[in-house]
């Protein structure tokens, strides 16, 4: 496989078998969709807002007022999140590690 075919055993599995996973996962050029992307934010919001609203509530004591925080908080953290989604596909793998000089 390469430099790695060398490597000890990792808990009895041969390292090829990583360096081969390794290998196929960083063919994989692929980027993900703007639809995905907004799928991905809408059901992490769902989750996230439903933990919102109740923590809201619990400090507030309102349902209403639990709710308002929940509705603000859900789709301005949305958009944040697709937005940050969008940033981070103009990263091309392996950026982040020559923009600290590390080997992959």
């Amino acid at each position: 496989m390469g430099e790695g075919d060398n490597l000890p055993y990792l808990w009895g599995i041969e390292t090829q078998y990583f360096e081969i996973k390794i290998y196929f996962c960083s063919m994989n050029t692929q980027k993900e969709s703007h639809l995905r992307s907004i799928l991905k934010g809408f059901t992490w919001r769902i989750i996230a807002t439903s933990t919102t609203i109740t923590i809201a509530y619990i400090i507030t004591g309102q349902v209403g007022d639990a709710l308002k925080i929940g509705f603000i908080e859900f789709f301005g953290k949305l958009f944040i999140y697709y937005l940050h989604e969008r940033a981070w596909q103009l990263v091309p793998i392996g950026g982040v590690r020559k923009l600290f000089g590390k080997k992959s």
